[in-house]
């Protein structure tokens, strides 16, 4: 059974902070290490205990033995000493000598990279540690930057300073998967553990991914490689979707040395060396590394070599607090004070983690987003605001919906109003169905660019497939437009024939038809020449701008142009970026537009698709590093050069600062400069209504997410949007409207349902059953796929306090990680929440214990993340942990404030009444809701009348005048 942390072992006293929480430094899947002071030698150290979970497993206890007894073997200024070792029963931890600094890991995830000759002197100190670490025959094996740490260098010479670079000291530390050359543990009944491959996969050397036993100090120096690579591009030189495809990498594929062609040819040398597959390519040492390391640094510092075309950063400055240096008097520990297990709760202070809300919030939390170049994506975390508007279902007697609302479907018909539907390819080879595409994109764009008309998106009217029965009249209607442009595409060698016709969808008669026949390499005139035509019969204005811009060629290289189409289309039907397609499609894409752009530099719309693709990758966590945003930002630039006033280049920009750096100032102002030269972009109006939503301007949110919605009135996505806008803000009669639109657009598709049933009926009314009949209906017909809506089955049990579903709904639920109500919860949460509601409170105190423990190692890998803070403060929440949770809690509204992201910030702040209520601050939680009620997004009406967190409040006076404010009222009658 877990057992709580004491506060003091043996001589050594563990430091607390403020509020009485023990001052932990870091925690790995061996143990947690404290900050402690030595009684004896009266210093600071950093104290090592093994993981509580498994103080009673005797291989974890042999292991971590071996591990302490590794460190011990090695004294070298670069190598962290252990001072004291204690294995008595059940108490088993060590000493070592206290780092005060910060992990590598931490600054370069705070710096991207490090100047040249920072991370060649710190790369130096760790080939120099490992020297020592190899002449003791003890192979590390887990060299990584999380287990390298930074601290000021202490020595000085008198009355010289010293250059940035010099006064940084590194030293090695963890040797938890260490063993000897010969392949032997470092303890006699570990010997099993240290076969096979161990490690950390993105850092591993070929010979341990192969799984060898014959390594050897080399294997460590590869690995130092990685590191080196790392520190100054960013990024590890080999990353995949799985452990399996970093591994094939390291045995296979060759680094890609060409980017580090900015550095001096010096640096690149030494790199490739340590990263030589065969083991007996590279340096026979650590000590020979370490010499061409400082041949390195002496060649740039004494200008025989530059330091190369690379930027340099700003000085490198640790972030953390400076250390205490030996003349320092170490100060008194707090006095001790064991933590205790939490008393037996209250009714009113048992409950399970409130319902979904704002980002991660059920369907909600998987709002789909439009991004440029009017591509779907889905667009991670919900973006909600201002509930201010009565709500009631269709069929009941109640309030009435918005007055503003322009219906997705059937919508009124503007005279200056187009589709362009999609051409037919009647070229002999059907392959030529893409550049028949094409043809019909760029003259929907042209048209788009005039402000006089409407012109209706590309994703909404490529379902009026060509080939198939085509009722003009009905596609007018559900359009809402005037007219539609047909036509056909035949290509034979250089030649290409174009038909086109103009009709009145409301008459079905001709307005205007031609025939063109012009040379393949005229085909861009064509098209501007075909959009003219299409503006003078609609008598629609055109302003010099807008004109200039149609008559544009878009490149000169027709094989450029191919690879974006081709490119174009893959982004279309390649799930928008999301999961392992889409990640394949927009690296392929990205292949693409690269190549396009090699063969025409000035090709400025392939510029910007492929700043796209870039920051795409990053945004859906395909590759979420420094280095990828950097390609999207050069590709920014070069499109910048080509045309800086150019709609679509602040369209990526607007998408760069939003996706890239969460910056909505800089993106609201790209965006709205983009809106002025694309009136009819559907993406663009959706993108500022998302950047509305966070800089908390929630009715020009939704004035913009219905001019997308308008302009594309066939798909999905903007509908989503708009449906959970009007949830948002409880105008009920739209948000049904738009979901049945939904519905009509897409039958079959469980989520529109579950949405309806989830968001409207329960959150907006307070009415359950529609949810659970729903719920029930999946789990009978495709239990195998009843996990990705268990969230929703448990929370759903919860709130009708029904055990057994509640136990149903933990068992389907998924084993590693659910992103639910905002929060980040590891399955141990829902097990606790489980146990505690219903009547098990051992079993509650073990699975809350459980999850604290996952939710600590998951800050200490990534300490920003606000939704992992959070979910963190409803744990220690549970087992009675009070100052720890409102900690927490306040860490993460610190992260994301309600004044930088009006979104998540409404999220936490709606987050902290709950841990208020959770640890019986029954004011301070009444306060809170009295507050949330007045800011966007604050508060659900079915969460506060069915939500057991709620259940000890629901007689106060104040929560009843809460719940009045945010239920729904019937319209008079």
């Amino acid at each position: 059974m877990f057992k709580p942390l004491p506060l003091r072992y043996s001589h050594y006293r563990v430091f607390q902070h403020p509020d009485g929480t023990p001052w932990k430094l870091g925690a790995g899947a061996m143990g947690v290490t404290y900050k402690a002071y030595d009684e004896r030698l009266r210093i600071e150290v950093a104290l090592k205990l093994i993981h509580p979970m498994r103080v009673d497993d005797p291989k974890a206890q042999s292991l971590f033995l071996r591990e302490a007894r590794a460190a011990a073997r090695i004294r070298h200024p670069n190598v962290a000493s252990v001072l004291f070792l204690n294995d008595s029963p059940g108490e088993f931890f060590y000493a070592m000598e206290f780092v005060a600094g910060q992990s590598l890991q931490d600054a370069v995830r705070e710096r991207v990279r490090l100047p040249l000759l920072t991370a060649l002197s710190i790369a130096t100190q760790i080939a120099r540690g490992l020297d020592a670490i190899h002449a003791e025959g003890i192979i590390h094996r887990d060299l990584k930057p999380a287990n390298l740490m930074l601290l000021p260098a202490r020595r000085r010479l008198k009355g010289e300073v010293l250059p940035d670079w010099k006064t940084w000291q590194a030293k090695i530390i963890d040797f938890g998967l260490a063993r000897t050359f010969e392949g032997e543990s470092l303890d006699d009944d570990s010997v099993a553990q240290t076969t096979g491959f161990r490690g950390t996969v993105v850092y591993a050397s070929p010979e341990q991914c192969d799984e060898r036993t014959d390594l050897d100090g080399r294997s460590d120096l590869y690995s130092l490689g990685c590191i080196l690579w790392e520190l100054l591009l960013g990024a590890p030189p080999f990353q995949g979707k799985s452990q399996h495809e970093v591994m094939s990498q390291h045995l296979s594929r060759p680094p890609a040395l060409s980017r580090l062609s900015s550095y001096p040819e010096s640096v690149q040398a030494v790199i490739a060396r340590l990263l030589i597959k065969d083991p007996g390519g590279r340096f026979a040492t650590a000590e020979a590394t370490a010499k061409a390391l400082d041949r390195c640094i002496d060649r740039i510092g004494s200008g025989e070599e530059s330091r190369g075309a690379a930027p340099e950063p700003p000085p490198f400055l640790p972030a953390k607090s400076p250390p205490t240096t030996p003349s320092d008097p170490a100060p008194e520990p707090a006095e001790v004070t064991p933590l205790s297990a939490p008393a037996a709760r209250s009714a009113e202070r048992s409950a399970f983690a409130p319902a979904p809300t704002i980002e991660g919030r059920g369907l909600r939390g998987r709002s789909m987003e439009l991004a440029a170049f009017a591509l779907a994506l889905l667009l991670l975390g919900v973006l909600v605001w201002q509930k201010s508007r009565p709500v009631v279902p269709p069929g009941s007697d109640g309030a009435t919906g918005g007055t503003t609302a322009t219906p997705p479907a059937g919508a009124r018909t503007v005279e200056k109003s187009i589709a362009v539907l999609p051409f037919e390819n009647l070229s002999e080879e059907k392959n030529n169905g893409i550049f028949t595409n094409g043809i019909q994109d760029e003259i929907l764009t042209d048209l788009a660019r005039v402000s006089d008309l409407k012109v209706i998106s590309r994703s909404s009217v490529m379902q009026y497939r060509s080939g198939e029965p085509r009722n003009l009249r009905d596609i007018g209607r559900a359009l809402g437009i005037a007219y539609v442009l047909e036509g056909s595409v035949k290509r034979a060698g250089d030649r290409i024939r174009v038909t086109v016709q103009l009709v009145d969808t409301r008459s079905n008669a001709q307005i205007w038809a031609g025939r063109f026949e012009p040379p393949l390499a005229d085909i861009f005139a064509l098209q501007a020449e075909i959009a003219g035509t299409v503006v003078k019969q609609l008598q629609a204005k055109l302003t010099p701008a807008e004109q200039a811009d149609i008559s544009l060629r878009p490149t000169s290289d027709l094989r450029a142009y191919e690879l974006y189409l081709t490119a174009k289309d893959l982004i279309f039907s390649g799930a928008g970026g999301r999961g392992a397609e889409g990640a394949r499609a927009m690296r392929e894409a990205q292949g693409l537009l690269s190549e396009a752009v090699a063969r025409d530099p000035a090709f400025f719309h392939a510029h910007c698709l492929l700043a796209y693709c870039h920051d795409n990758l990053f945004w859906y966590g395909n590759d979420p590093t420094a280095g990828r945003l950097a390609l999207a930002q050069a590709s920014i630039e070069n499109a910048a050069k080509l045309r800086p006033d150019a709609g679509e280049l602040h369209q990526a920009r607007a998408l760069h600062s939003y996706w890239g750096s969460r910056d909505y100032g800089s993106a609201a102002t790209e965006i709205a400069l983009a809106n002025k030269r694309l009136p009819n972009n559907a993406a663009a109006f959706s993108l500022r209504g998302y950047i509305d939503r966070r800089q908390g301007r929630f009715d020009d949110a939704i004035v913009n997410l219905e001019k997308a919605a308008e302009l594309s009135p066939r798909e999905v996505v903007p509908a989503y949007d708009l449906a959970e806008s009007y949830n948002a803000a409880r105008r009920g009669a739209d948000f049904f409207r738009v979901m049945d639109h939904l519905a009509e657009l897409s039958p079959r598709e469980q989520r529109i349902r579950l949405y309806r049933a989830y968001g409207g009926h329960l959150m907006l009314v307070g009415d359950p059953k529609p949810l659970q009949e729903l719920l029930e209906g999946y789990q009978r017909d495709n239990p195998a796929n009843f996990t990705e809506y268990a969230p929703y089955a448990f929370a759903l049990a919860v709130y009708l306090r029904h055990p057994a579903g509640a136990d149903r709904a933990a068992a389907a639920l998924k084993d590693d990680w659910t992103v639910w109500n905002g929060r980040r919860f590891p399955k141990a949460y829902y097990d606790g929440v489980r146990a505690h509601y219903f009547g098990k409170p051992e079993e509650a105190w073990q699975a809350f214990n459980a999850a604290r423990v996952e939710l600590e190692r998951r800050l200490w890998e990534v300490p920003d993340e606000d939704r992992s803070l959070m979910a963190l403060a409803y744990v220690h929440a549970f087992l009675g942990q009070n100052a720890p949770a409102l900690d927490a809690a306040r860490r993460a509204m610190a992260i994301c404030p309600l004044s930088k992201d009006a979104v998540a910030g409404a999220n936490h702040a709606q987050a902290l009444s709950e841990i208020q209520a959770l640890i019986g601050d029954r004011e301070a939680a009444l306060t809170q809701l009295e507050k949330l009620v007045s800011i966007p997004f604050g508060l659900d009406y079915g969460d506060l009348v069915h939500s057991p967190i709620w259940d000890g409040f629901r007689k106060e006076p104040r929560f009843r005048a809460v719940l009045e404010r945010v239920a729904p009222k019937p319209t008079a009658k």
